[in-house]
């Protein structure tokens, strides 16, 4: 019993690692304008499970922010091609999630976090039939009016790293 516990207690630690905590200001309340030559871009995630858990986004493999659930950042970047990334923690159960960004200058992007539920496989523990469940995450560019419902909810990540971009 106690060799269980200690593996109990050693998964709950790192499961909730990813728990830590982002610095975070408001919630949104407006929308702006890019800066002269640059793309606006709003990286927000929803209401979105594995809600506990944080995946850290990336432009170009670099490392901008960890994205909590009900969060956004806002990045004004030089227009050209960026492949974003969801990265997550292998313990998420959550797939990584990727696409391609073509940023115009004075142009504003919306780019949203969500995921998808799967019940997969089931199992038999103690007589009980258990459903293995994963999350697929999906980081996609949406239109404004997608974003407009749905950013207010969020609250602004603070201190993003964006040099070079």
């Amino acid at each position: 019993m106690k060799i269980l516990n200690t593996y109990l207690s050693l998964f709950l630690l790192i499961a909730f690692s990813g728990c830590a905590s982002v610095p975070v200001g408001n919630k949104f309340d407006n929308f702006k304008e890019p800066s002269d030559g640059k793309a606006l871009i709003y990286v927000y995630r929803p209401n979105s499970p594995p809600i506990l858990l944080k995946p850290m986004i990336l432009i170009d493999e670099k490392p901008i922010s960890d994205l909590p659930n009900k969060s956004y950042f806002e990045l004004n970047i030089r227009p050209g091609i960026y492949n974003l990334k969801a990265d997550w923690s292998s313990l998420a159960g959550t797939s990584n999630s990727d696409f391609n960004l073509t940023a115009e200058a004075g142009k504003t992007h919306y780019i949203r976090l969500g995921s998808t539920m799967n019940i997969e496989n089931t199992f038999f523990i103690g007589g009980t039939i258990t459903p293995v469940i994963s999350f697929d995450s999906v980081l996609n560019q949406v239109k404004i009016e997608l974003a407009q419902k749905e950013i207010y909810q969020c609250h602004q990540i603070l201190n993003i790293e964006s040099s070079g971009l």
